[in-house]
């Protein structure tokens, strides 16, 4: 925090902060939340953006990545803006418009046709006409799989830049490109990454497996509850949304009756 402060006051006008870690391990979650806390009372006139690195589905890190991403929450859920979730699985202007809406897109393992858009804006940058922009995304809102909240019946908000992306490091093992698009979406499919993470919490906790590594260090098991439980009420608050006219809403209700988590009032 010494550090960030000097960083702070070297600033001449300070919008907020950004940060980028995982939620997984004791350093990426308890010390990112722990930060999100001193920020949130230090700086409480100032947002917070994050780009949480969540657990991989098929590729565990350490046996404890469940207890420690949903104690993560817990504390970064209050003082965090906007979160741009991340995973390890997944990192013509028709077909670019495509990519971004399809699964090698999407930087979180998730599906979009499980889910309503509740908001999604789109960034192009290149030399792209803005009406072929917008017929390819009319292309997109068209397709029967695509599905947005009542209260948002337009969905999709574009913004283009005309300029070319510009390659940041030049001797990057990556190539340059004349136009790019990034998306960022907020959908209620997300939470089929919680009703994940929360199984698996429910199932290590429910044996107790490995829960005397955080006891030890000071943690009590009502922490260990109630962090759970504020997962329990975002991924409900999220599945309540979805619920009006979701085609698929028995996969996420039979995921969520597993859980048997009494939601925080």
């Amino acid at each position: 925090m010494e550090q960030i402060c000097k960083a702070v006051e070297h600033t001449d006008l300070l919008q907020g902060f950004i940060a980028t870690h995982s939620c997984s391990g004791d350093t990426g979650g308890g010390l990112s939340a722990y930060i999100f806390q001193c920020l949130l009372t230090d700086y409480d006139k100032f947002s917070i953006v994050h780009l949480p690195i969540y657990p991989s589905p098929q590729q565990p890190n350490t046996v404890v990545e469940p207890y420690n991403t949903v104690l993560h929450l817990d504390q970064a859920v209050d003082a965090v803006k906007l979160s741009k979730m991340m995973d390890n699985e997944t990192i013509g202007i028709d077909e670019l418009v495509h990519n971004v809406f399809g699964a090698s897109g999407r930087t979180v393992k998730c599906d979009l046709n499980r889910g309503k858009l509740m908001a999604c804006v789109l960034s192009f940058r290149g030399p792209m006409a803005p009406r072929l922009v917008n017929r390819a995304l009319s292309r997109i809102k068209a397709t029967p799989h695509m599905e947005f909240a009542d209260w948002c019946p337009t969905g999709v908000k574009a913004n283009l830049v005309t300029q070319p992306p510009i390659l940041m490091v030049h001797y990057s093992h990556l190539a340059p490109t004349d136009c790019s698009a990034t998306m960022l979406a907020n959908t209620t499919a997300i939470r089929s990454v919680w009703a994940t993470v929360g199984v698996k919490f429910d199932m290590m906790f429910s044996r107790r497996c490995f829960l005397h590594w955080f006891l030890k260090d000071g943690l009590e098991e009502s922490e260990m509850k109630e962090a759970r439980e504020t997962l329990a009420s975002i991924e409900q608050d999220y599945r309540e949304i979805g619920m009006s006219g979701d085609r698929n809403l028995n996969f996420f209700t039979s995921t969520y009756r597993t859980l048997q988590v009494k939601r925080r009032q």
